[in-house]
This record gives C-alpha cells, structure tokens and sequence, in this order.
C-alpha cells in the first residue's frame, strides 16, 4: 500500500464505507476504530502456549497518521510489511524479506523500536487479552466453559472485544465504533455467530487485499503489539524481573497506553464458580 497514490488511502476508504458518512472532518470527531489480530491459536497444544488477542484503537486522523509513518518505516528499512512470525523473536533469523539481517541484531531491534513509536504515537489505547491454554482445558474440564462461554478464541476475542467497548463508553460515549478483526483465526467463526446473536456486527478483513495485493497496515500493528504480548506471557514464570521480558515489550507495555489481562487457571476458576451459565460437570 501507498500513502499517496492519487491520494488514496484504504484506511479513509473503509471509514467511508462502513460509516457512509463522507465528511473527513466529522468522521474524525465521531469514529474510532479498534483493528484485532491475534498470536497463537486455540489448536496449539504445548503447555506454555497463550493465545492473544490484541485491539489496537483510534480515530480516523490517528490511523491516517499511522498509516503515513507505518509506511515510511518500512521504506527506511526497504521491507514491504511487518510479519511478526518472520521476524521470529532470534531476529537473527529472521525469514522471507528478513534474511537478509541474518546475524544482525542491531538492524531488526531499530527497525521495531521505530515501529512501537508509531503505534505508541498514533494509537489511543492498545487492548490485550491472553488465554493460558492449558489453563483453559483444565478448568473446562471442572465446568462447562466451552459449553457456556465458547472456545478459547471465542472467549479471549469476546473479552478483549468487550473491554474496547467498556472504555468507549466510559471516555467517549457519544462516539460511534468500528470493530474490525483480521481474516481467518481458528475459532472465529463462532465468535462472529455469538457477536451477531448478541446485536453486534464486528467487521473482519483479510491482512492482504485479494485485488490488489496491498496490505493492511493497522494489522501489522495489532500483529506486533500480539506477539510481543505473547511471547512476554509464556515466559512468565521464567523471568526475574521486567526487564527480562525484552526491550520490546517493555515499551509497549506502558500503563497509560494499554488495558491487558491474562486469564488463567485461577481467575478461570473464579470466574466460572460465579457465573451462572458455567456449571459444574456431573
């Protein structure tokens, strides 16, 4: 995607159209926009594996903005998209259009430093919401939580989905909202079913447009902000302190900036002793 071609920008044309409303100006006072990715996948079976769901939200005026600056920093890198899983946590091993820093440590850690000070400048809130998947099998094995509630997709990206709503309402009530999930997680389905038998019409994309090729840069974003949340989570009972985690998400990690919340075995637990429509099995 080009910031400028014939002054076409993808991010003011889904605006438009999912709003119909054609007046830049009052579109950038009266929408925002929470743009979902998610790392990991509720069919992963190691113990330590945490499934993420990340809302990254803003008005219009922000999302051009991080549109402009997302796309300069790849020029300056000379990639053409941010692809967590190909970047890889070693970036000295990157793959794809990332071998090419291939024992370069420096370059890699530049390159994402730049790109978190976009979304951290050009975003109002950024939501995470982790599952400890194996937490998540032993409590549906004491209640009915998949019964109840759904699978653990359903419920991270019902969780993280809620907690972007409940902020809204709280800042900025008189505000309308868009909420659109990138194309194509395990386990979505049932969690667009259940959205739409609960009055909500969350929107879903492909990360890549089937026509023209160009990506979707706001993904790009959530897909960083998911992974760093990821990979901090399952290391979680093997640091020492913060600083463990990794420069990156430590600057992400910023209180202002972010809501997150992990679910595991004993707010499961919690939740489910409370909650009507999780009984216990027989």
């Amino acid at each position: 995607m080009t910031p400028t071609r014939g002054g076409y920008s993808f991010i003011r044309h889904l605006a438009w159209s999912l709003l119909l409303n054609h007046d830049p100006k009052r579109c950038i006072v009266t929408a925002f926009t929470a743009h979902y990715d998610a790392s990991g996948s509720e069919a992963d079976k190691q113990p330590e594996d945490v499934l993420v769901v990340v809302g990254l939200l803003a008005n219009e005026y922000k999302w051009l903005r991080f549109e402009r600056e997302w796309l300069a920093v790849l020029k300056t890198y000379k990639v053409p998209y941010f692809h967590r899983k190909e970047l890889g946590d070693d970036r000295r091993k990157g793959v794809g259009v990332y071998a090419k820093w291939a024992n370069d440590e420096d370059t890699p850690r530049k390159f994402v430093r730049a790109l978190v000070k976009v979304i951290r400048r050009q975003t109002h809130k950024t939501f995470c919401l982790g599952l400890v998947l194996e937490d998540y099998a032993y409590v549906n094995s004491i209640y009915q939580l998949r019964e109840g509630v759904g699978s653990p997709y359903v419920l991270a990206a019902a969780r993280c989905y809620d907690r972007v709503n409940a902020w809204g309402r709280e800042h900025y009530p008189k505000n309308k909202s868009l909420h659109i999930f990138e194309e194509g997680d395990c386990g979505q389905k049932d969690f667009l079913k259940l959205a739409k038998t609960l009055g909500h019409r969350p929107q879903t994309m492909p990360k890549k447009d089937k026509e023209t090729g160009e990506w979707f840069i706001p993904f790009q974003g959530a897909d960083l902000v998911a992974g760093a949340w990821r990979h901090a989570a399952s290391r979680r009972f093997r640091v020492a302190s913060l600083e463990d985690y990794g420069e990156e998400f430590n600057e992400i990690a910023t209180p202002r900036a972010r809501d997150a919340k992990v679910l595991h075995r004993a707010n499961l637990m919690a939740w489910c002793k409370s909650n009507p429509n999780t009984p216990r099995r027989s």
